[in-house]
């Protein structure tokens, strides 16, 4: 992921202290580069990125779904790892004219996601539910550079997942390598 400093917890709890419940604010654009006739429908993915930001109102996000050269010139740009990539985050944390917070922009590469799913034995939904969810989660300050802040946001993808009727992909990639069945590693998963 993108190193970026963390949202400063004092202002996600401002946000959340002005959300009213089941009104959310959110502006949440997608973009279709490549994949979107095998990806969930926009109002399926939608509702798994409200699930993250649930609880903050006014916040704008942008979701990228593009092809492997994308994203690897973005993961070479800004990572100097050139190649493909499952998901890039680029937090903003710029406070807009009218008080809301864009957030950011999430960039999922479809068809590492479409090869990841099918090497770990996932649906494509799951796999992409799980790679919004964790772009998202980066977008708000969490990573997974520390051993503790891996396990609190691998924590929180769990019941967000768990929430969203997936099961805990940390746990299908574990069960998955203990049956002999190598998930594959060689296309740069950022999830874990």
């Amino acid at each position: 992921m993108i190193s970026a400093p963390p949202i400063p917890s004092d202002r996600i709890r401002n946000l959340a202290l002005r959300a009213t419940p089941g009104h959310p604010l959110h502006q949440i654009e997608f973009q279709f580069a490549e994949g979107q006739d095998k990806l969930p429908s926009e109002k399926v993915m939608r509702g798994w990125v409200e699930r993250v930001l649930d609880g903050c109102e006014d916040l704008e996000l942008t979701v990228r779904f593009v092809g492997e050269a994308e994203i690897a010139a973005l993961n070479e740009q800004f990572r100097q790892k050139p190649e493909p990539t499952n998901v890039l985050s680029f937090p903003a944390d710029v406070t807009l004219p009218d008080g809301g917070l864009l957030l950011g922009d999430v960039v999922i590469c479809s068809t590492v996601v479409f090869s990841e799913a099918r090497a770990q034995h996932k649906t494509i939904a799951a796999h992409t539910a799980h790679m919004l969810i964790h772009g998202v989660l980066h977008l708000l300050g969490h990573d997974h550079q520390l051993e503790r802040a891996a396990i609190e946001m691998e924590t929180i993808e769990a019941e967000l997942l768990g929430n969203a009727g997936f099961d805990d992909p940390y746990q299908v990639t574990i069960q998955t390598g203990l049956q002999g069945k190598e998930p594959n590693s060689d296309q740069g998963s950022n999830s874990g």
